[in-house]
């Protein structure tokens, strides 16, 4: 790995919504489940088939190579092998599934059955399919979509309570509920069971054609039910993580302001691509939180009013059409600021301090910029040549 890759997973001690930290659930799990002395247990529910995977990172990155949205850019998936899962410093193999070449590069790695129809194989395909899908690992999206996947494993795989769980489908489901209340006339029999039913459809998504008749309300193509839903569903997750993690992005851009300077002295000559790198961190905060804003007041405008106010169901029906394309761009730039914060909190629980010394704080905004940098990449270049293998060195 370069030093930006190397400093953004080696400064976490957990998973980020940018990086699911397999190896560390996976070693969670096998010392939770470590026999105590005259107790025999059995081999803990490993993620994986393979045991190479289940000491992988899955990270997201930026790509952009995505260039019809004008608000924010799609990210692209990682499975991070270290070369030495004791000091991750020492580097790691890359490999991008879903680059053109990409799952015969795991194949030749060891890493998928040559065996096409092999359980283990198709196991651990839907799972890096599974986090290939969602444009971030947030707990809640990552044991929503393995759970729709059929994918049963540990708990210490999914970093939310039940209860948090329960909390957001809870929220998401005020959403659903409001608009079948709204398509179902109030006279229609049997109208609080075909309400319950219809919100009940919508969130497990596991019969389209069920939903047929609102996709058509909302002239959504029939090919498309499960991509427009899947997106409304993750948008309206997004709306309940950005409420939660606001005032934390309120203390980090607080911390970057006014506790950023280093305590101890910065010779000249580092000082302008510090001061360059901090710059480039707040700018891209502004960012990220302009896109987050504007996309959620695009949805809660429309969405209020054609199912509160009932003045037109124009401006609901184009955001419902592309609400797919508004989750990856809310899920990554959520992720981001995420990332950012989880960078910081490392330190201060690491060093128990907020101001640090120039060697720390340069890693710091190091890190951070690394988060909010875009990739340098040719023009024209869509990472989809022909020879391309999907394996990527670190």
């Amino acid at each position: 790995m370069d030093n930006a890759k190397e400093k953004f997973l080696s400064t976490l001690n957990s998973s980020t919504s940018r990086v699911y930290a397999t190896l560390l659930f996976t070693r969670g799990l096998e010392t939770a489940q470590q026999p105590q002395p005259g107790a025999e247990a059995g081999p803990p529910q490993l993620l994986f088939a393979n045991a190479r995977l289940n000491r992988c990172f899955v990270v997201k990155e930026t790509t952009t190579r995505v260039s019809d949205f004008s608000l924010g850019n799609y990210t692209e998936t990682k499975i991070v092998i270290p070369y030495n899962p004791d000091q991750l410093g020492d580097g790691a193999v890359s490999f991008m599934p879903k680059m053109r070449g990409g799952w015969r590069a795991l194949q030749d790695a060891g890493l998928l059955s040559e065996t096409h129809d092999d359980p283990r194989r198709i196991r651990d395909q839907a799972i890096i399919d599974a986090f290939c899908s969602i444009p971030s690992y947030a707990p809640f999206l990552v044991k929503d979509r393995l759970q729709s996947k059929g994918i049963q494993a540990d708990d210490a795989y999914f970093a939310i309570t039940p209860q948090e769980y329960e909390a957001v489908r809870s929220f998401i489901n005020q959403r659903f509920d409001k608009m079948v209340q709204t398509l179902i006339p109030p006279n229609a029999p049997d109208r609080d069971g075909r309400v319950e039913k219809l919100t009940h459809k919508l969130w497990f998504l596991d019969d389209l054609d069920a939903l047929q008749d609102i996709a058509r309300a909302f002239s959504i193509p029939k090919d498309r039910t499960f991509e427009v839903f899947y997106g409304w569903k993750g948008i309206s997750y997004f709306e309940y993580e950005y409420a939660r993690i606001k005032q934390r992005l309120m203390d980090l851009v607080t911390w970057l302001a006014a506790e950023s300077e280093p305590v101890d002295y910065v010779p000249k000559d580092l000082r302008k691509d510090f001061d360059a790198d901090r710059d480039g961190v707040a700018k891209g905060m502004v960012y990220a939180t302009r896109i987050i804003h504007s996309l959620l007041k695009q949805y809660n405008d429309s969405f209020d009013k054609l199912f509160v106010h009932q003045t037109g169901s124009a401006d609901f029906v184009e955001f419902l059409i592309t609400a797919n394309e508004k989750f990856w761009q809310l899920g990554e730039n959520i992720s981001k600021i995420e990332h950012a914060l989880s960078v910081i909190d490392s330190y201060i629980e690491r060093l128990k301090t907020r101001r640090f010394q120039f060697v720390h704080l340069s890693e710091i905004i190091a890190a951070q910029r690394a988060v909010f940098a875009m990739p340098e990449r040719p023009a024209g270049d869509d990472g989809s040549d022909a020879d391309d293998s999907g394996f990527i060195t670190g």
